[in-house]
């Protein structure tokens, strides 16, 4: 079984269709599940407040941080697309 060797071209090109299909699929649902997200960190850091849990809080605020993330990345895709196909043209 051999593995051909694929060019640069073929490897960004591919790269750039795939980020831009995650991208056009997340951008319908990405609000929603951001807003569901920092509802459920504050439900757990009220809970985590009300009945005096420093486990529950960090729950809260690792959910809190890890939505925060999770928009950043998103709305740093379309530059992450933007330089894939900058390179791609430079490729060409």
């Amino acid at each position: 079984m051999n593995i051909e060797p694929i060019s640069p071209e073929v490897v960004d090109d591919k790269l750039t269709k795939v980020v831009f299909i995650i991208y056009k699929t997340v951008t319908g649902i990405i609000y929603p599940l951001a807003l569901l997200g920092y509802a459920t960190a504050l439900i757990f850091i009220v809970m985590g407040a009300l009945i005096h849990s420093k486990t529950i809080k960090k729950i809260g605020v690792m959910d809190l941080g890890i939505v925060t993330l999770t928009l950043i990345f998103y709305f740093c895709m379309p530059t992450f697309i933007g330089i894939l196909k900058t390179i791609e043209n430079i490729m060409k």
